[in-house]
């Protein structure tokens, strides 16, 4: 990106962050193949010693008093809330009714909801829920797994006849500009999943309003419910109706599910699919649990390093700050 090594990073791609050595080899390799210069790419060459690491887990526990703002956690599997609470020392939430009173989104877990054998009937519902909206004077707005799926879909005999406005990945550099058309009467736009969550999607026309307002269609089955619960919140905005689809393919659902969703056929329903992802969530919170254990030890060991260079004295200080140091290599 702009002539450097860019890795994803939220809703964003990030050229400042390093991954150390594998970030050293992705320069050369992009140099190699004259995307980098050589004086960009000499930068990230060198020895890299590690001066320490530092869990974010650990980082509130350094403060007296912690709050925090969310919409997603009452939406959290009980495996994750418990691990919220036990390592974070949550101890206790108060629910805030919305400025904008009850929410307007239309979402029937039947009629609007599907999972899909094959690449072509997933593309023909995604195709025919956004032909309804823009045929109805609505602007429908789907988001995919990826940019591959994204252009495949949009490259497939269902949907080139759509007309697509615009496609946005996560190389766009004007994504609030490409918010305020999205929701024009009619339009078609097709986004990565990065952007399913944090752009304000508001729709000001009342016409379209009373038209149904702004469809959403989640091309994708989300493995965690917060991450549904963000890209639905794309649409009925600020008290306006909206309307949202979920249509994924089984190969996804899988790949998303792990296995637990090794039996996910066409006639699998959105509760038994909501019942197999907090199964997984369970499996992800014993993963988080092992990370956070190593991500634990290391932060000790660095915490003793950085002591130790306060304390530093003498020959025999500097010892003990090269033997701790040598601990973190």
């Amino acid at each position: 990106m702009d002539g450097q090594v860019g890795y994803k990073e939220h809703d964003g791609i990030s050229t400042t962050t390093c991954y150390g050595y594998e970030t050293a080899f992705h320069n050369l390799e992009a140099e190699e193949k004259g995307l980098v210069k050589p004086e960009v790419a000499n930068v990230q060459l060198g020895i890299q010693i590690n001066c320490g690491s530092f869990a974010y887990v650990k980082v509130p526990r350094e403060f007296s008093f912690v709050c925090g703002l969310t919409g997603t956690f009452a939406c959290y599997a009980k495996a994750e809330q418990q691990l919220l609470q036990s390592d974070f020392g949550i101890r206790g939430a108060t629910r805030l009714p919305s400025l904008w009173g009850t929410n307007k989104r239309q979402f029937d877990k039947g009629k609007d909801f599907g999972v899909y054998a094959s690449q072509d009937r997933h593309f023909q519902y995604i195709a025919e829920d956004i032909k309804t909206a823009v045929e109805g004077g609505c602007p429908a707005i789907a988001f995919f797994r990826d940019e591959d799926q994204m252009r495949a879909f949009a490259e497939s005999g269902y949907g080139t006849p759509l007309g697509i406005d615009f496609m946005v990945t996560e190389t766009e550099t004007d994504v609030a500009g490409k918010v305020s058309v999205a929701v024009q009467k009619g339009k078609v736009s097709l986004w990565v999943r990065a952007f399913g969550r944090g752009l304000d999607f508001v729709n000001l026309d009342e016409d379209i309003d009373e038209a149904g307002g702004v469809l959403v269609v989640q091309a994708f089955f989300s493995a965690t419910k917060s991450e549904e619960v963000q890209v639905s919140g794309r649409t009925a905005r600020q008290g306006k109706h909206g309307r949202f689809r979920i249509r994924a393919s089984v190969t996804d659902v899988k790949s998303e599910l792990g296995k637990h969703g090794e039996n996910v056929s066409e006639e699998t329903t959105y509760d038994q699919l909501c019942t197999l992802r907090d199964a997984a969530a369970v499996d992800s919170v014993q993963v988080l649990s092992t990370q956070r254990d190593v991500a634990c030890k290391r932060h000790a060991e660095s915490r003793k390093f950085a002591e130790a260079l306060l304390q530093l004295r003498g020959e025999r200080g500097k010892e003990a700050v090269f033997k701790k140091l040598l601990a973190l290599q």
